[in-house]
């Protein structure tokens, strides 16, 4: 009898299983989640156009965030410097024609997305 001498890529885990009849071991395969279902692909499907307006607005709100921001800005490098308060005004009425097409726009945003749940809801 041969004595057993260690393997120096053996860390103590256990060996793969042999499986099948050739005596070669493999490598358990990895699991796969179901695919979706028809009906779920069909509810998002029909929610498309929806989806793309949300993704619309949302852009749109996005970009209408900065607001503020460039409002400062242009405060900052126009309107302090030449104490021009014509500038200050025209700055303004735009800042917040800006806010409310942002406000309107979240509006419908949330409106279409209220409607896409329920339409989602009853499929």
């Amino acid at each position: 009898m041969r004595p057993v001498v260690p393997n120096k890529l053996d860390r103590g885990f256990p060996r793969a299983k042999v499986v099948g009849t050739s005596g070669m071991s493999q490598l358990p395969r990895p699991l796969r989640q179901p695919p979706a279902s028809a009906e779920l692909a069909a509810a998002l499907g029909a929610c498309r156009r929806a989806f793309l307006a949300i993704a619309l607005f949302s852009g749109m709100s996005n970009i209408l965030m900065l607001t503020g921001s460039l409002f400062m800005l242009e405060v900052y490098d126009r309107v302090i410097p030449s104490r021009s308060v014509p500038t200050l005004v025209a700055l303004l009425i735009l800042a917040s024609g800006l806010y409310a097409a942002q406000g309107i726009i979240d509006a419908i945003r949330s409106r279409i997305l209220v409607a896409s749940a329920t339409a989602s809801t009853k499929r």
